[in-house]
């Protein structure tokens, strides 16, 4: 058979040529397995100081009225530290306004973050102590501005919940990456919202929720002295996002939810415990304008939730302020590879990532 001069040459190179390939298949994939690491080596440190409140708002039967009852901790300071997966921070609340007027209360807040690519995972707790009667006027008509409010420093509130929430498009929740840095992507885009969740959350008092004194004024038939909710629901949602320079963004999320309900009432003198289960809802609402730099973040933030507890009662958290954020460089830092290989062990790495190079 006779072979062509150049189909030789080609017969002969072949072997060298794939060899060639091999070597650069290799060499790219050693080069994408080091660019898809995706946990950073930021250390970050973050401080806020927010303006925040918690009210309960309880329907007067038969009527348009409600009494609300509201707390004096208008502003708290969080502190807080992210690195790779695992954010912490904690608040606590700085001195009350006008303590004659309105009372004192105290509160605090701790919450864990694990941010995963798609997954977020988050523990909170929370409790408010002491609240003041907000809308007096509405029922004394001899009650003037200026006057002190009806004080219930033993009405307290707590909430304990876990979240589990799925991304359905990560690449446009930026502002759930500013712990770690990844730069403002180049379009506005947003993303459907999962999320699976369970809390337990109670109103209680030493004495009566609403105490004789309000009673007076109007009964809303609430005559125990502590309540608590066990909820397990789901919520669907969306969160877009608006680019408005390299540094700059502005994003706005809504996630209404529905829950299944069990409800036990302490009615305290009867020795009377009433429990009941019911269908609640509940919606949370997130708005956020920042800037960032890599080493830097400086943004606004707010955030309303409100939970339902059937017909009778429902109480409202709401925080704005404003957040500061610093990273710090860890890859020079030599210990720091024994907390990533802590935090990245091999059976977890299909959901926390591969560990930072260093």
């Amino acid at each position: 058979m006779y072979f062509w001069p150049f189909e030789i040459a080609t017969m002969r190179t072949k072997p060298l040529l794939i060899f060639i390939l091999l070597l650069t298949s290799v060499n790219v994939l050693c080069q994408d397995s080091i660019c898809s690491t995706t946990v950073p080596v930021y250390l970050s440190f973050y401080t806020k100081f927010s303006f925040s409140n918690s009210e309960i708002d309880i329907p007067v039967p038969n009527t348009d009225n409600e009494l609300i009852f509201e707390s004096n901790s208008k502003s708290s300071c969080y502190l807080g530290f992210h690195y790779s997966w695992l954010g912490i921070d904690y608040a606590f609340s700085l001195p009350s306004d006008d303590v004659n007027l309105y009372g004192k209360t105290e509160s605090g807040a701790l919450n864990v973050q694990v941010k995963l690519k798609r997954w977020t995972i988050e523990l909170k707790n929370r409790n408010y102590n002491g609240y003041y009667f907000s809308n007096q006027a509405e029922f004394d008509e001899h009650w003037k501005e200026g006057n002190a409010c009806l004080q219930l420093s033993d009405l307290s509130t707590s909430s304990t919940s876990l979240s589990v929430e799925y991304v359905f498009n990560p690449g446009k929740l930026y502002s759930n990456k500013i712990y770690t840095y990844e730069k403002v992507p180049d379009k506005s885009g947003g993303s459907w919202l999962a999320n699976g969740f369970a809390s337990v959350n109670g109103v209680y008092s030493d004495s009566l929720i609403v105490p004789p004194a309000i009673r007076s004024y109007a009964d809303p038939g609430i005559n125990y002295k502590s309540t608590f909710y066990a909820d397990s629901g789901v919520s669907l949602g969306y969160s877009y996002l608006w680019v408005l320079s390299k540094e700059l963004f502005t994003s706005v999320t809504v996630v209404p939810g529905v829950s299944f309900q069990r409800v036990v009432e302490d009615f305290g003198s009867d020795e009377l415990i009433k429990t009941n289960n019911r269908i609640s809802s509940q919606i949370l609402f997130n708005f956020n304008f920042g800037y960032n730099t890599e080493k830097f973040y400086c943004g606004l933030t707010s955030n309303f939730e409100c939970k339902n507890y059937g017909s009778e009662m429902a109480v409202n958290y709401e925080k704005g302020g404003i957040v500061f954020l610093y990273r710090i460089d860890t890859s020079n830092w030599k210990f720091m590879k024994g907390v990533d290989k802590l935090m990245h062990p091999r059976f977890l790495r299909f959901a926390v990532g591969d560990r930072s190079q260093r």
